[in-house]
């Protein structure tokens, strides 16, 4: 299985990921032994501390990436990043900053799609959240929820995210949570939100090789154990990829 990744902190002195391109390195050799072949980098945006909040800024920081990554295809031991696809998108922070930036349409979509990654404080009232859904979408975007499952709201009501998705929302789930190294807790829930099918997308959230990593093909084998092949697939691949070709999903 070809994983597609639309969530991974990939971008070298950014924001909480990897802090060299040997890092960097060091995580796409393992997403791709490990069966990804595309990754979507997607910094932490309107966050403090990491004050990330200049679109340019992040675009000249993945191309110069892409940049230093090209010059390694050629060396012993990595032309495998050749067939390593990589995008860009950001984590949107919702804070007062990225409303603004949004009204100016200064935020990274994934793959400038019309999907947007998005997270929140989970301090964050749900009628507060409802309003910059709201905006969001009223600006042609879909909003991607990230890693849903860290968030006491929708795990005391599954019923606040279920609300979400019928607005046009997508939820994305942290593939390490379905695996018992991430505790039961955590692990219980985020199967949950699968069985109740609240969730349309997994990705990784690697911010470095050893301990968050890039590593999807342990999710995939622990979830075909519980779900049907073609709903891993669909988590997995299908409506991944078709996020970065800006379609529906399925």
């Amino acid at each position: 299985m070809n994983f597609v990744d639309i969530h991974s902190h990939i971008l070298p002195k950014i924001d909480d990921g990897p802090p060299s391109l040997d890092i960097v390195l060091q995580m796409l050799r393992l997403a791709y032994r490990t069966g990804t072949r595309a990754m979507v980098a997607t910094p932490h945006m309107f966050l403090p501390p990491f004050n990330n909040n200049d679109l340019a800024e992040i675009k000249h920081a993945f191309a110069e990436t892409v940049q230093e990554l090209g010059r390694w295809q050629s060396e012993p031991g990595w032309s495998f990043l050749r067939d390593m696809s990589l995008y860009l998108g950001a984590e949107n922070y919702l804070s007062p900053e990225f409303l603004e930036a949004l009204e100016h349409g200064r935020v990274l979509s994934v793959n400038q799609s019309f999907y947007l990654l998005v997270e929140f404080s989970e301090f964050l009232s749900f009628e507060m959240l409802i309003s910059a859904v709201e905006r969001i979408l009223a600006t042609g975007r879909v909003p991607i929820l990230a890693h849903v499952e860290r968030y006491p709201p929708f795990r005391e009501s599954p019923r606040m995210l279920e609300h979400l998705c019928e607005m046009g929302c997508v939820a994305q789930l942290n593939g390490a949570s379905v695996l018992r190294t991430k505790g039961r807790a955590q692990r219980k829930i985020a199967l949950s939100f699968l069985r109740q099918g609240l969730v349309q997308v997994i990705a990784s959230d690697a911010h470095e090789h050893r301990i968050r990593t890039p590593v999807l093909d342990q999710v995939f084998a622990a979830l075909k154990k519980t779900f049907s092949e073609p709903d891993v697939i669909a988590w997995m691949f299908e409506n991944p990829r078709r996020i970065l070709a800006n379609q529906s999903l399925i």
